[in-house]
């Protein structure tokens, strides 16, 4: 760890040296690189910097943001930082007059005053009704033949016993069970990571009540109307859900890049066009 921090003291010195050079700022830097996590959580955190890709995502944001770059940063070129601003929907792109790429070191008062500046802002209403979320979509296979065989009052209790399952097994995951479907559930998410543990735990705690359980899970923007949710991302959900066999669960491109990182392992199954959405999409299954 000691030679990791003399490498990172060299590769920084040439960069700014009027700063590391400083006894105390080396003792800084020193006590986070050492203190910030284990070596193992230093590994994950590296390998989620080369693994991640948010290109896929940035269009799906539609709300404001903010891209801040030091124009004398010589980690990230200015290029890097022009192109997420011009692929967000609704990106800004300020250029800060300053060198450093950490945000913490030189001027940090300008950083500070700029996302201050942008958090403060008046919310448009354009933007109000809107989030960024996961979406889980299920729905039990072959239930309208099981209906059939089993009866009206089986029915009934074999579904009661799948929402109360299914809105437990949600709120242990941090997720919002936004309604029943009848023979499936929709429920958002704030990470990805959550909503497809919470998918596959779904899956196996339906198995116990003899149900076999599919779902598709995407994240994107939601509209809020009241307590339910709609927009393209929701319909996304829905077509993913549409081609998923029974007993599988199926995400997009996009959780699969989200979900970097997180140990979650996912396999290649198919590439889909959808209708009424643009583009060509990639599904994965859980490895």
């Amino acid at each position: 760890m000691q030679q990791n921090w003399g490498d990172t003291a060299e590769f920084l010195s040439e960069r700014a040296p009027s700063v590391w050079e400083d006894p105390a700022e080396q003792a800084f830097m020193s006590r986070l690189l050492v203190q910030s996590g284990s070596p193992g959580t230093a590994v994950n955190i590296t390998r989620l910097n080369y693994e991640l890709d948010i290109r896929p995502i940035l269009s799906a944001v539609h709300v404001p943001a903010l891209v801040l770059h030091s124009r004398g940063d010589r980690s990230v070129s200015l290029d890097e930082a022009e192109y997420i601003s011009d692929t967000l929907p609704y990106g800004s792109l300020k250029i800060l007059e300053r060198e450093d790429h950490l945000p913490w070191v030189g001027d940090v008062d300008e950083v500070a005053d700029e996302i201050a500046k942008f958090v403060g802002a008046p919310e448009s209403a354009e933007f109000g009704d809107r989030i960024l979320a996961t979406i889980v979509m299920t729905d039990i296979e072959g239930s309208t033949k099981a209906a059939e065989q089993m009866g009206d009052t089986r029915r009934r209790e074999l579904i009661d016993a799948h929402d109360t399952t299914a809105a437990r097994i949600i709120a242990r995951h941090g997720g919002n069970l936004v309604k029943t479907l009848g023979d499936g559930v929709l429920a958002t998410f704030s990470g990805p990571s959550r909503a497809v543990c919470c998918a596959r735990e779904l899956q196996s705690e339906m198995s116990k009540l003899g149900l076999t359980l599919r779902a598709g899970v995407h994240t994107g923007e939601c509209e809020l109307r009241g307590q339910d949710v709609s927009g393209i991302a929701v319909n996304m959900a829905a077509r993913i859900l549409d081609v998923t066999p029974g007993g599988s669960c199926r995400v997009s491109s996009i959780v699969r890049e989200l979900t970097a990182g997180s140990g979650l392992e996912f396999e290649q199954v198919g590439t889909h066009r959808f209708k009424g959405i643009q583009g060509e999409w990639v599904l994965y299954a859980i490895a």
